[in-house]
């Protein structure tokens, strides 16, 4: 189940993420650092957090505040 950041818009956050949404996260929240978004410690925090992300609800958290 690979996701856009609308699509997990759609899906409920009890939703159990794998391997494909969290790299398609820590993509995006890559490509937000490279504009300058996120800072360089920000874009750690936010991969760590991606890395160890569990339900639909905990990767959200990380794109919330960015645009896309």
């Amino acid at each position: 189940m690979t996701t856009t950041p609308h699509e997990l818009d759609l899906l409920p956050g009890h939703i159990r993420v794998g391997d494909a949404e969290r790299a398609a996260v820590t993509e995006r929240l890559s490509a937000h650092a490279a504009v300058g978004r996120l800072t360089v410690e920000e874009l750690e925090q936010r991969l760590e957090l991606a890395q160890r992300a569990v339900v639909v609800t905990d990767l959200r958290a990380l794109e919330i505040d960015l645009a896309t």
